[in-house]
This record gives C-alpha cells, sequence and structure tokens, in this order.
C-alpha cells in the first residue's frame, strides 16, 4: 500500500507547499531538489499512516467482499450458488 500511495500523497505535499507560497514545502532554498529534510519526515510519516488506515480500514473489508462473490454474497469455497427455491436432498 505504501507504494500505491507514495505518489498521490507526495503531490498533495507538493502542492501544499506551491499553495503556501513556500511556507511547507519540500524543496531546497533553490527550489531546485526535494531536500528538506523536516517535510520530508512529515511526508514520509503521513504516507505509511494513510497506508496503514487503508489497509485496516478498507482493504481487509474489500478483500473479503470480494473473496465473498462480490455484492450477491455468495463465498465460491461453498460450492454453486444455491436458489431459495430448491428443495433439499433426501437423506
Amino acid at each position: 500500500e505504501v507504494y500505491l500511495f507514495q505518489y498521490p500523497v507526495h503531490e498533495i505535499f507538493v502542492a501544499a507547499g506551491d499553495l503556501s507560497m513556500g511556507a511547507f514545502t519540500m524543496r531546497n532554498a533553490a527550489g531546485t531538489h526535494n531536500t528538506n529534510s523536516c517535510g520530508f519526515v512529515v511526508f514520509f510519516l503521513t504516507l505509511w499512516l494513510v497506508s496503514g488506515l487503508y489497509s485496516a480500514r478498507v482493504e481487509r473489508h474489500l478483500v473479503n467482499w470480494l473473496r465473498g462473490d462480490g455484492p450477491r454474497g455468495h463465498d465460491r469455497r461453498d460450492g454453486p450458488a444455491r436458489s431459495g427455491a430448491e428443495e433439499p436432498r433426501p437423506k
């Protein structure tokens, strides 16, 4: 998840630096490289926080939903889906 969110979170930080006229920027004084260590630490912690929250709050539920065959709620491991109108087999 960290890899997936690296670019979007970085772009948010770059945009925040641009919108704040350089008050919150990750670039050096010359504006050529992203070498601001304080900005990087905040970026790094934010990236891991966003990734952890996504993993715990979204991805786990999404994987369970997809393994449950989506909106139908049928679990593929239980065999083919049965409609409610079918009669049970005699023993």
